[in-house]
């Protein structure tokens, strides 16, 4: 498994689903919208299929299979515990797959119609590991396959001044220490990268036709099309 992946633990497994939303606040309008995206795209196939890397909890895959029941999910996370979870909250829908796996470890055989990346490139380090992880995205994709991709993003003074707006909408509950703790992290541990290298990398990759339809804060969303 790529040692480069976070694996989330403990109670940041427990915990995940109420804290993205506070930390995000169009982390649910994202969710809402990302079938609605590829939507018209996959209703030209006979049997569509998706692919979920970093499937976490399962929030994006329940938002494609409530859209359409009849799209085939295979989703994968390198954490067991965010597997269980999302076996758990998934655990009534049917044409899904659930892998305890990095992307990786997929069959390359197997090529998917559509891909989600959804906040996890800014955990991967900038060093080929990115790339690495978009290609290997990219090469279980057929042509003209549509890629959504969702992540914090920025130059570091762009996300400093964009936290120091966004701390105010922070639960109350959050004391001061726990927030500027968040902050460090951000700005010193996470492996944010601004558009510009986005966008190089994603090219790189074997992406195309870029369009980024939402930014708020820290995070930015775009989709595209495997060239």
């Amino acid at each position: 498994m790529n040692k480069a992946i976070e694996i989330f633990e403990g109670e940041r497994v427990s915990n995940y689903d109420k804290f993205v939303i506070d930390y995000f606040p169009s982390y649910s309008f994202v969710m809402q919208n990302c079938a609605v995206l590829i939507s018209e795209y996959l209703n030209t196939k006979l049997k569509p299929k998706i692919l979920v890397v970093g499937c976490g909890t399962g929030n994006e895959v329940k938002q494609l299979l409530d859209y359409n029941g009849d799209w085939m999910i295979d989703a994968c996370d390198p954490s067991e515990e965010m597997i269980n979870k999302a076996k758990s909250k998934l655990s009534n829908y049917a044409n899904l797959n659930l892998a305890h796996s990095g992307v990786e470890e997929l069959d390359k055989s197997n090529l998917y119609d559509a891909a989600t990346l959804f906040l996890v490139l800014h955990f991967i380090s900038d060093d080929g590991a990115k790339l690495d992880l978009l290609r290997e995205i990219g090469s279980r994709l057929e042509v003209g396959a549509k890629f959504l991709l969702f992540d914090i993003c920025g130059t570091k003074n762009e996300i400093e001044e964009n936290f120091d707006i966004l701390r105010q909408l922070f639960p109350k509950k959050w004391c001061s220490e726990e927030i500027e703790l968040r902050r460090e992290r951000m700005l010193k541990t996470l492996n944010t990268i601004d558009e510009n290298r986005t966008l190089e990398l994603l090219e790189l990759a074997g992406f195309v036709k870029p369009v980024k339809w939402h930014q708020s804060f820290l995070v930015r969303s775009w989709i595209l099309t495997k060239a």
